[in-house]
């Protein structure tokens, strides 16, 4: 006999809902689902953030009193969630840690109940979050089955127990959603599709299943009732919906004679026994997708990062907060970090209303203050960064200078690094060395024929800017003629050079930063004055050159959690390409701590910037060619998707390269 589980989405947060109708979903949509479970005895699984039930609570506490009466008969389930729906491998470890404490706290103020299951917020996954469940005592973890599939492919087992692994702490079962399956009940109650689709496809199957089904596990709040996030939705839901789902499972039940379980009863039956060997952990992620998400490859983790409205004001002021509680008296962080829990919501970086966008925006700032922080975004860089300097005047701060005869290459040498730049390409840099890498050039220029094949027919420059402007049909770069600006900074002595390239949209300031005490570059790239294009905004790529490494390559960094997690550039992947004319990228990396490595174990370069600064998004281009190898790190202010609207202002970044190993 077949097996089937279902996991309702309860989010009064979600995008798209008006502060003023969450009265009216809970009406339409919550109080109908516990009419399900009451009616039919169906054992439901229900997920909702802490935070959720905090304002049904407030709205409507007969709903609460009946939900916390059908938990304590075991009629359904509680599947937890954290106090927020937030994207875990895009927070610092600290916040993630909290957003679990707030969230199980709550779940015990107001229900009593302390649930075993989680499911991971809109399936984006990173084995940081396997640590952080497995730190709240939480027993299991809900995740996409179609996204593991499509990574693991044929290494993804078919039978059960999967176990998910982690970083440093033991692995958790695993209890799979379904993105077709819940897709398929979707289309059905809404009446896109039949019952005789609905069902052949469902006997299709349950006839090759080994484990319980997830018939479905999804939003709640798209049943008797319409967020509005598409132009293409109606305006209001047909009334029968819920009647609709009801008759629904009692034909799964009639024709398919299936049994109903718990989310927890379905778990039992896909864990080994005691006396089974425990199977081997699956690693859920790779280089070619760091941080996997829910449903099809339109939806990415650049959507919570840098598209929206203000994802980039969003994330980098909240880092900046999340820095700022570091400092704050220890008695006062747990309320300070719930204030910002609420504020990384992943519901106010999609089809976020503005008004509450502006709510959210003004709150973060007066938090920020609160802190004795300023909230001030984009920070400005000076275009004088320092006292003038002439050429003749730098040989005695023991700066050497030499300039090609074409006026093409001007290459720069300290006692703590040799760089060329291009004089005719933006300032690029040619080629970067450390003496503690034996003065090998680390990153630089691939030039045009350095590749075999004509699809890497181009020059692959490293510490330049390229902007994507569909709707202009047109790229913009910084890859033009640049004379440079030497400044020396009083408080520091550092040396910067500076480039200024103008565009049709603005000035471009580059900055190279000579560290007067340490083997560091830095590079800052502002855009005084300027608003985000419509399209892409990539800043910092930075090429490997193949001849210094001799081992196996790898890049890391944190996603979310305390430790660093280290990914084999195994596969050919390439972040940035775009998806379609709607999807910009296919994914990145979170590095929640601000900086990542990439190299082989001997020779790596550090890449750090300041997330509360600017929270830029980093991404990978990794392919194996003859005679070498296309590896480059990038890093987006901007991408695109159908959540980006109205531009913000244009922040400055500023990176700083470190040799290590």
């Amino acid at each position: 006999m077949s097996q089937v589980y279902a996991i309702f989405h309860l989010n009064l947060a979600f995008s798209a809902i008006a502060t003023e109708d969450r009265g009216r979903v809970i009406d339409a949509c919550y109080a109908p689902l516990l009419d399900l479970i009451e009616s039919r005895g169906l054992p439901l699984g229900v997920e909702a953030s802490a935070w959720t039930l905090e304002q049904v609570q407030a709205l409507r506490p007969q709903w609460m009193d009946r939900f916390r009466g059908l938990l304590e008969r075991s009629r359904c389930e509680l599947v937890g969630s954290g106090y927020i729906q937030a994207i875990g491998p895009l927070m610092p470890h600290a916040v993630n840690h909290w957003n679990q404490e707030w969230g199980l706290r709550r779940y015990r103020s107001l229900l009593g109940v302390r649930p075993r299951i989680v499911l991971v917020n809109e399936m984006a996954f990173s084995p940081a979050m396997v640590d952080i469940y497995a730190d709240h005592g939480y027993e299991a973890l809900v995740l996409d089955w179609d996204n593991a599939h499509l990574l693991l492919g044929d290494a993804l087992p078919r039978q059960a127990p999967w176990l998910a692994r982690g970083l440093d702490r033991p692995s958790l079962p695993v209890l799979w959603s379904d993105s077709i399956l819940f897709q398929k009940f979707q289309r059905f109650v809404h009446r896109d599709i039949d019952s005789t689709e609905y069902h052949a496809y469902l006997a299709r199957r349950f006839a090759t299943a080994s484990h319980p089904l997830p018939l479905y596990c999804s939003d709640v709040e798209i049943f008797g009732f319409r967020p509005r996030r598409y132009d293409y939705e109606p305006l209001s839901a047909a009334p029968d919906e819920w009647q609709r789902i009801g008759s629904l499972f009692d034909e799964v039940l009639s024709r398919h004679g299936v049994t109903w379980l718990l989310p927890s009863k379905a778990l039992t039956r896909m864990v080994p026994n005691q006396d089974e060997p425990e199977p081997a952990p699956l690693g859920l992620n790779a280089v070619d997708q760091p941080i996997p998400v829910k449903k099809q490859p339109k939806y990415n983790v650049s959507r919570w990062a840098v598209t929206g409205r203000a994802d980039l004001r969003l994330n980098s002021l909240c880092h900046r907060a999340a820095e700022l509680i570091e400092n704050a008296a220890e008695v006062a962080r747990p309320e300070f970090y719930r204030r910002l829990c609420l504020l990384w919501s992943s519901d106010l970086r999609t089809h976020i209303h503005p008004d509450r966008l502006q709510r959210a925006l003004h709150d973060l700032q007066t938090l920020i203050r609160e802190l004795g922080g300023d909230p001030t975004f984009p920070i400005a860089v000076s275009s004088e960064p320092g006292r003038r300097l002439s050429d003749p005047a730098l040989s005695e701060l023991g700066v050497t200078l030499e300039r090609d005869p074409e006026g093409i290459e001007l290459r720069i040498r300290t006692d703590h690094l040799d760089v060329a730049l291009n004089l005719r390409r933006g300032l690029a840099i040619k080629r970067l060395a450390f003496p503690r890498h034996d003065a090998a050039p680390l990153i630089g220029t691939l030039a045009h024929g350095y590749f075999e094949g004509i699809d890497l027919g181009a020059d692959f420059y490293s510490g330049h800017v390229v902007m994507e402007l569909p709707a202009d049909h047109r790229r913009l770069t910084d890859l033009a003629r640049c004379e440079p600006e030497w400044y020396l900074e009083g408080e520091t002595g550092d040396l910067v050079v500076q480039g200024r390239i103008g565009t049709h949209l603005g000035p471009i300031l580059k900055q190279y930063r000579f560290r007067a005490d340490s083997e560091s570059l830095a590079i800052t790239y502002a855009f005084p004055g300027w608003l985000l294009p419509r399209g892409t905004a990539r800043v910092g790529h930075f090429t490997l050159l193949p001849h210094a490494f001799r081992g196996p390559l790898q890049l890391r960094c944190h996603n979310g959690g305390r430790s660093v997690e280290i990914f084999p550039l195994d596969r050919a992947c390439h972040h940035g390409s775009p998806l379609s004319s709607l999807v910009s990228c296919t994914t990145g990396f979170g590095a929640t701590e601000g900086w990542l490595e990439f190299g082989d174990a001997r020779r790596r370069l550090r890449i750090s910037w300041d997330p509360g600064r600017c929270a830029v998004f980093p991404m990978l281009w990794h392919d194996p060619r003859p005679p070498g190898h296309l590896t480059r790190v990038l890093f987006s202010l901007a991408e695109w998707d159908e959540t980006r609207r109205e531009s913000d202002d244009m922040a400055s970044v500023s990176f700083a390269l470190h040799p290590v190993g």
